[in-house]
């Protein structure tokens, strides 16, 4: 039988959240012009995909739909809270994604019809400078719960799941896409829609604009 200590358990557990694709990041032109202008952010809810090559049992692809809603405001949430922890770091506010969800409802944009609006007629809505945007392609539900994968009795270490991350940020006044971060996470990328979030935006604050 193979031991497991205390440091073991460490390391894999480092080793299942840190095996990253290499990251994409655009920016505009336009970005250190327009970004010291900004005083309010709004975070949308992202887009969820999960694709899963086979439904666990007693699941529907309607159940999928559900989930992927629900994470959808799960991560919006999550995003703000982290930006919220670490508002000091940042030049902007970001707005209290309650006021946001409760504006964007007011304006009748949904989750469903969000990709018929411009970007600036949803910063108009929501009376803000900037819109963070997003999308997460995910290949099982975000808060079904994750193991960490150790390698007992010669089994092997397994991944157990890949995470595409998008964030964006759009000017408010024009829609133009100022900033764009793309990563992959692999392996194990926690239990939660917090764990996974935590993980996203400790990379992206390597560049995010909004920075001091």
């Amino acid at each position: 039988m193979v031991k497991i200590t205390l440091k073991v358990l460490v390391f894999l557990c480092f080793l299942s959240t840190s095996v990253l694709a290499q990251k994409k990041i655009f920016e505009s032109p336009k970005m250190k012009e327009v970004i010291p202008v900004h005083k309010t952010v709004a975070i949308l809810p992202f887009q969820v995909t999960i694709k899963m090559k086979k439904l666990p049992k007693n699941t529907t692809p309607e159940d999928i739909v559900k989930q992927e809603k629900l994470e959808a405001t799960n991560i919006q949430n999550s995003v703000y809270t982290f930006l919220l922890r670490k508002s000091k770091k940042y030049t902007v506010t970001f707005q209290d994604v309650s006021k946001t969800n409760a504006l964007l409802a007011k304006a009748g944009i949904t989750q469903e019809n969000m990709a018929t609006k411009t970007m600036d007629e949803i910063a108009k809505a929501l009376e803000v400078d900037a819109v963070i945007g997003g999308s997460v392609v995910t290949d099982r539900p975000i808060s079904e719960g994750g193991a960490v994968a150790l390698a007992v009795l010669g089994l092997g270490f397994m991944k157990s799941n890949e995470a595409k991350t998008i964030m964006t940020i759009h000017n408010g006044a024009d829609a133009e896409l100022l900033w764009r971060y793309e990563r992959t996470v692999s392996g194990s990328v926690g239990s939660s829609t917090d764990d996974l979030v935590e993980i996203m935006m400790r990379q992206i604050a390597r560049n995010f604009p909004y920075e001091k």
